[in-house]
């Protein structure tokens, strides 16, 4: 007896000490807190820690635990939590006997901060809402926004027997979400299927937390997902028979979730030796809800894999940035797009004019000069560019080019070298290269370059 006296007064004792450590990394990291009477010190809430509940303030910071001892009167809770705005540490309902937690004014957006975990050795809930036997209603975490300064809080419902949580499931990102053992869970998990349960996503118009299709073998010309429109998170499709992504016939978003600090892959099509096209026709956008940068991954499939003009105009207006890109262009390139095309690139001096878009390696040569005014226009380069023997000091006749994707990795996406006259190197619009040479820019031999000239091209440039 007197064992599991000590072995209970030693649990709560190394749980307060947590909750201290805890609360002490929320005022560090929010400086406010300690300068403000805003923080409620107690490590759970019952009738007699909430006489110390901070009073007039519409932030509150510390970790607000409702458990097994809780025995506060509903609308007294409603009392004091009805002007919070913004919670700044985590929010926990475990083990306890609450039926309803709407204890927020209705339709008012509660902020949730979270990003103090950083001063924490481990992981920390953002909202953990566990073992809740009698819960049925969670009405007011609907308004909470668990997005603030690009880090999005851990969500977690779980084993709450009573509570349909069906509706939170188009909640938030649900990057860090985890809904499950209620009466009721989410539907259209992107992230938990398989060949044997397509069948149960054929109604779903949007897949939560991404899209996951891993050492699966999937029947040709499935279309199971015909009726999906937008991904919420990450794609990966890895180590499957797939040939193409034309199951997503109808996907017009993806919304990534990659953080500045933690550069994850938005898309990742990686080890299926079938695949040779992408094939989304109506994908309109890929926004990343984090601001990060937005990373596709395109490794070990067919060897004929390709792009098409319209899929590689998309990527460069995205400004995607590319870990491996295994790709050529398609057949009839110039043509393959449904929306874009581009002019074909042969020689400077048969180049069509007010051509936009160009497919092929340009080649500016020493007499090329007279044809230079037919680049005016070039915005979108499919392909590399190259000039040497240049007799001109500048580089005025690409003032309109903003993107070049170079899909041959033999040779660098820009070359400019041997213009003995070239004191000018500026592209002002140039925002993106896609390239798989190891040096997607190269300049040498251009002794005027650099002698009477604070600014390079090269330094505006991101790839």
């Amino acid at each position: 007896m007197l064992l599991l006296v000590l072995l209970f007064l030693f649990l709560k004792a190394n749980s307060e000490t947590s909750f201290q450590y805890l609360l002490g990394a929320v005022v560090k990291h929010y400086k406010f807190c300690g300068e403000l009477n805003c923080t409620f010190h107690h490590h759970e809430i019952t009738t007699e820690t909430l006489k110390f509940f901070p009073k007039n303030c519409t932030s509150i910071c510390g970790i607000l635990v409702f458990n097994e001892n809780f025995d506060v009167d509903h609308e007294e809770l409603k009392l004091h939590f009805q002007n919070v705005t913004a919670i700044y540490g985590a929010l926990r309902l475990e083990n306890s006997q609450i039926k309803s937690f709407s204890i927020f004014q209705e339709k008012k957006p509660i902020k949730m901060f979270c990003d103090f975990r950083r001063y924490t050795k481990n992981s920390v809930d953002g909202v953990k809402i566990v073992n809740n036997s009698q819960l049925t209603d969670l009405e007011s975490l609907k308004n909470f926004e668990l997005i603030q300064d690009y880090v999005e809080c851990s969500f977690e419902v779980q084993n709450n027997k009573m509570l349909d949580a069906k509706e939170l499931c188009g909640h938030g990102l649900m990057q860090n979400m985890v809904i499950r053992g209620n009466l009721r869970d989410c539907e259209c998990r992107g992230d938990l299927i398989t060949s044997e349960n397509l069948h149960e996503y054929a109604k779903c118009r949007v897949l939560y937390n991404g899209l996951r299709l891993t050492k699966q073998h999937f029947p040709d010309n499935f279309s199971t997902f015909s009726n999906v429109h937008l991904i919420e998170g990450n794609v990966e499709i890895s180590n499957t028979n797939l040939k193409s992504l034309s199951f997503l016939a109808n996907l017009r978003l993806i919304r990534s979730v990659n953080k500045i600090a933690r550069r994850q892959v938005s898309v990742n099509i990686r080890d299926n030796p079938n695949m040779t096209h992408l094939r989304l026709p109506l994908l309109e956008r890929i926004e990343n809800m984090l601001s990060g940068a937005l990373i596709f991954n395109v490794e070990n499939v067919h060897p004929d894999f390709c792009f098409n003009v319209d899929e590689l105009h998309m990527h460069l207006d995205l400004e995607i940035q590319f870990q491996n890109l295994h790709a050529t262009y398609c057949p009839d390139f110039e043509n393959s797009g449904r929306i874009h095309r581009a002019c074909k690139f042969q020689q400077l001096s048969s180049l069509e004019k007010g051509c936009t878009g160009i497919y092929g390696d340009i080649v500016v040569d020493v007499n090329d000069g007279r044809y230079l005014h037919k680049l005016f226009l070039l915005q979108y380069l499919y392909g590399s560019l190259k000039i040497q023997y240049m007799k001109a000091d500048g580089l005025d006749f690409l003032s309109s080019l903003i993107y070049i994707a170079a899909l041959d990795g033999t040779r660098p996406a820009v070359l400019i070298r041997s213009n003995k006259y070239l004191k000018q190197a500026a592209i002002p619009r140039l925002l993106t290269i896609i390239s798989t040479y190891p040096e997607p820019v190269v300049l040498y031999d251009n002794p005027a370059l650099f002698s009477d000239n604070d600014q390079c091209l090269m330094y505006r440039v991101s790839y």
